[in-house]
């Protein structure tokens, strides 16, 4: 299942009270951010990491309301991408490359 990454000006309308960032039941990406860098984030965690809270999404770009879940996420994303190694053994029994065989070919001598 692939999920949907909001921008900051779409808006999203939670079904129950317990979940909404302020008095009104729909509030913006944005709004949620800051909301949830404050203290509301310590009381309510647990269901939005782990299956989701049940909401309703109106994205900016139109399309109505769309039913579903929102869920964060932590992604990590490492500097520098781990390249994976060729084992010595390999690299000595076979000391030409591909393209030592397409010069080979191209210029028979």
């Amino acid at each position: 299942m692939s999920g949907l990454y909001l921008d900051n000006d779409d808006v999203v309308c939670f079904g129950g009270e317990g979940y909404s960032f302020s008095k009104a039941p729909t509030a913006t990406v944005s709004e949620m951010k800051s909301s949830l860098l404050s203290s509301w984030l310590a009381g309510h965690l647990s269901g939005w990491i782990s299956s989701g809270i049940a909401c309703r999404v109106l994205l900016a770009h139109g399309g109505g309301w769309q039913a579903g879940k929102i869920r964060f996420r932590m992604e990590f994303i490492p500097d520098k991408p781990k390249v994976p190694q060729q084992n010595p053994s390999t690299l000595a029994s076979n000391p030409e490359s591909s393209l030592d065989d397409l010069r080979s070919q191209l210029n028979p001598e």
